[in-house]
């Protein structure tokens, strides 16, 4: 905390830039609205300002003078290099763009929050939690046995006394209707706080793509240079604390015995007596699963745009070359043409290295039929098949297909189940780019430990061709089964 850090951060930090600014409350109350009470990551600006629209209305009832300006030119403010309010970017195939909260605007958010009063402070649930904590980094960080053989002693000795006196008494100590509520607001205010840091991650791990397009910018900046760069950098993302916290955070949640779990736990909170009242108040922990897994599925997306980024630098690397080559070849017209009328005089004027292959017209071989092969059947089922990742990436190269697309095919799929089978998705996206397209599901399933491709089960799944729609291909496939 020193003087010209906080004086910095009091000028450009965007969160304090949207508390200082006039129309803070018109900004904080609309954004609140249409983000945190709606639960919604991203808005369409189509909706957003029909909204806005509504809003001011209602607002200009009151006060005719306040907020004269027009929805869409709020928008473009807000979202703006000068005040980064909100993100504004396009999806994939949707010509109309998304407004999304920027992490500062959060933070505002929540600053404002804690600034209400509370019913009161849970004292005891806060320094619990903290001797929890210091007492799980010292029993966790030892690589002594004895120390936490202790430690597990006790945890046993204080299990086994619960058990004797329920078995003994017949009674269960229950927390009191005060405790009750004080351990409920922390668990809503610990959700409030943990969806409001995924914009954090997410900011950081854009900041690879970032560090891609500036490389791109670089003249001494060579492709393979860029391509080593983006995997270095995704590697340095993945090994960060940050990384492992949130993939291993990503792993926990995508587990469906541990959603089955949370589920059962949330409604069984929500459906104690004593806190009817707060849980009308505080909802926030009944959406919490669906909260997680769309601000993570978020990140992962923007962790698949990298990968994009990557593929369109090789691309642009080919169309580079290709490009090169009819630039000579357009040279070499205009020098033949250049040269028509006076053409030169030497009889080489251009000399072919090697020697000319000459093939006679009698050296053609006379007809033979041709012999009636028969071959033997040959069962593939007895081998083992190489699904490693390198293989499939050679064989999907045959043909581009978007996985972008097919990984928002098996997200709806598994939006309303907990796993789906590729048989089951291809039956309700039928297959577009022949069998690249199907490599592709396996490429994604083979490279997502969450994913599984089940050597002892089968499916027959029916494909039309990518050169012929009209015949149909009937392949039988190792059973391949997508998961949360």
């Amino acid at each position: 905390m020193e003087h010209d850090s906080i004086e910095y951060d009091l000028k450009n930090e965007p969160s304090l830039k949207l508390l200082r600014t006039d129309n803070a409350p018109l900004i904080i109350s609309f954004l609140y609205l249409q983000f945190k009470s709606l639960n919604q990551i991203t808005v369409s600006q189509s909706e957003l300002v029909e909204k806005l629209e509504n809003y001011l209305e209602k607002l200009r009832e009151e006060e005719p003078e306040r907020y004269c300006g027009k929805a869409q030119t709020y928008l473009d403010t807000w979202c703006n290099s000068d005040h980064q309010f909100l993100k504004k970017y396009y999806q994939t195939k949707n010509d109309d763009p998304v407004f999304e909260l920027a992490p500062g605007t959060n933070r505002a958010i929540g600053w404002l929050e804690d600034l209400k009063r509370r019913e009161f402070i849970g004292t005891e649930s806060q320094f619990l939690e903290i001797f929890a904590l210091l007492k799980e980094i010292v029993t966790k960080s030892t690589e002594d046995p004895a120390v936490r053989l202790e430690e597990l002693e006790k945890q046993k000795a204080a299990i086994q006394k619960e058990i004797d006196t329920i078995e003994q008494t017949g009674e269960v100590e229950r927390y009191s209707e005060a405790k009750l509520k004080e351990w409920f607001l922390k668990a809503n205010d610990v959700a409030r706080r943990l969806l409001a840091d995924f914009g954090e991650v997410e900011q950081n791990f854009k900041a690879i793509t970032d560090k891609v397009k500036k490389a791109q910018l670089k003249e001494e900046g060579g492709k393979g240079l860029v391509v080593a760069q983006v995997i270095d950098a995704d590697e340095e993302i993945r090994k960060s604390d940050q990384g492992r916290s949130f993939y291993a955070f990503r792993n926990f949640l995508a587990d469906p015995s541990k959603q089955e779990e949370l589920e059962k736990m949330i409604d069984g909170v929500y459906g104690l007596p004593e806190l009817q009242d707060l849980g009308k108040k505080n909802p926030i922990l009944r959406i919490i699963k669906r909260s997680l897994i769309k601000a993570s599925d978020k990140i992962i997306k923007s962790n698949y745009r990298l990968a994009e980024q990557l593929r369109k630098m090789l691309a642009e690397q080919h169309i580079a070359e290709n490009r090169r080559v009819k630039e000579l070849i357009s040279q070499i017209k205009k020098l033949a043409l250049a040269v028509v009328d006076n053409p030169p005089e030497t009889e080489e004027f251009i000399r072919i290295e090697g020697d000319p292959e000459v093939q006679m017209v009698m050296e053609i071989p006379m007809w033979k039929p041709t012999e009636e092969r028969i071959f033997k059947s040959y069962n593939f089922s007895d081998e083992n098949v190489d699904l490693s990742t390198e293989k499939l990436e050679e064989l999907r190269n045959y043909c581009y297909v978007d996985e972008e697309v097919l990984k928002q095919r098996i997200a709806a799929m598994l939006e309303s189940q907990h796993q789906v089978t590729l048989a089951e998705i291809i039956e309700r996206y039928p297959v577009e780019n022949g069998l690249s397209e199907v490599i592709a599901y396996l490429a994604i399933a083979s490279g997502d430990r969450k994913h599984a491709i089940d050597d002892s089960a089968s499916d027959r799944i029916d494909i039309a061709s990518y050169s012929d729609k009209e015949n149909l291909m009937h392949l039988t496939l190792p059973q391949v089964i997508f998961k949360r």
